[in-house]
């Protein structure tokens, strides 16, 4: 008998030294991409339109030069990688790669928290071995979206611990990192009302920072044409190497009207906030808190309209926490197994569609995105969820509002 309940616990990946072990494969991870990456001489980077951004802004002159392309974020993105610029690329290079992958595993580990605390269940071990091989070409790459989706993990575990401003302070950051957090960021304002004027202060913070380190004349005409570059880099026209939604058809040579993105953008918009209050309301502050950061994720993903195939490393996340509760709170089987499918088939993307449609791998993704979207609607609207036992989601169900105060870092 003992033998046989130690077969049945043996691999729960939910025990203390489990997470340390997860740890140790983060610690793994990073070091092996630093070295891949120095080997290989960083052919497969993404970071020099990075180290342009910020030699440009050493030198006074316009951040935004290449049209549709190069650099696309706000100039506190410059500002943040300046000091890995300023390194010989070999260290440059890995201190970034090494800080970005730290900020994504940490997120992870603080969001999975949240989900733990609802079932009394350990997921971060199964989380980061799921999430880990969507996630790699993006880790080589070095690319901004890798930290990002950190900051958002984070600001979601702050919202769901009522610590406004570790939440307002990982939004911000998520921001400057790349515009796309604004999703998030304005979720969070419209279901919150802590976050009405603390966000707002947050934001003009962020907004002032630069002007600590330029002239006010440049940061303004910087900021200006931020706004230009937004307008020309978020119509890129018919370009089959995006993959967002409206990728799926570009596969056959069919576009949607601007017009009829817009509405649609507009319509999902609308859609993510309200499926975002009735998790509140169904699952509590906690486990509507999950619902938000998915639903925002996955907004992300399929509206934006430079959503490339390694942009799905946002992705990893939600499908990781959703199978990992799948398999070991909800004992949700199949589901487990459809979504750790879908993982695979997104991380092997290229591999598969090159065969298929050769030149056009920009449907698969969006595609797997999409019902995995609208499957985390059917269950808010169904009242149920894997990770959430019945009992803390009616516990927790009328403490949407309760505000504590903020704490250690979210």
């Amino acid at each position: 008998m003992a033998g046989a309940e130690m077969s049945r616990t043996r691999f729960t990946l939910t025990r203390p030294h489990d997470v340390r072990n997860a740890w140790g494969i983060w610690a793994v991870i990073a070091a092996g991409i630093c070295v891949v990456s120095i080997a290989t001489g960083f052919t497969r980077s993404v970071t020099g339109a990075y180290a342009a951004g910020a030699d440009r802004w050493l030198e006074s002159t316009d951040l935004y030069r290449e049209g549709i392309h190069g650099f696309l974020y706000l100039p506190q993105a410059a500002l943040l990688y300046l000091p890995f610029d300023q390194l010989p690329q070999w260290l440059g290079g890995s201190l970034w790669r090494i800080g970005s992958i730290a900020l994504f595993a940490w997120g992870l580990y603080r969001f999975t928290r949240c989900m733990s605390r609802l079932s009394g269940i350990e997921l971060f071990p199964l989380v980061t071995l799921l999430a880990i091989l969507p996630s790699l070409a993006a880790f080589r790459n070095g690319q901004m979206t890798v930290p990002m989706t950190g900051c958002l993990l984070l600001a979601g575990a702050g919202f769901a611990d009522s610590r406004w401003w570790w939440t307002v302070f990982w939004l911000c950051l998520a921001v400057a990192m790349k515009p796309l957090a604004v999703v998030l960021l304005l979720l969070a304002i419209a279901l919150e009302p802590a976050l009405w004027w603390r966000l707002p202060v947050g934001i003009c913070c962020m907004l002032l920072v630069p002007f600590g380190f330029q002239s006010p004349e440049f940061v303004a005409e910087t900021y200006e044409r931020f706004i230009q570059k937004l307008g020309i880099a978020g119509t890129p026209g018919f370009d089959t190497s995006y993959s967002d939604l409206f990728g799926t058809i570009r596969v056959f040579d069919i576009d949607a009207p601007e017009s009829f993105k817009t509405m649609l953008r507009g319509l999902a918009a609308f859609g993510t906030l309200l499926a975002s209050w009735a998790s509140m309301k169904r699952f509590g502050r906690s486990g509507g808190t999950i619902f938000m950061v998915l639903l925002a994720l996955t907004y992300i993903l399929l509206f934006n309209p430079r959503t490339e195939n390694n942009t799905y490393v946002i992705i990893a996340p939600v499908i990781a926490s959703a199978a990992a509760g799948c398999f070991l709170v909800g004992r949700w089987k199949l589901a487990g197994t459809m979504l750790t499918i879908a993982m695979l088939l997104i991380a092997a993307n290229y591999e598969l569609t090159k065969h298929v449609t050769p030149g056009r791998e920009t449907w698969l993704c969006p595609l797997l995105t999409l019902a995995i979207g609208l499957w985390l609607v059917g269950l808010i609207w169904i009242r149920t969820c894997p990770w959430i036992p019945e009992d803390a989601g009616a516990e927790s169900s009328g403490s949407t509002t309760t505000t504590q105060p903020d704490g250690e870092p979210g």
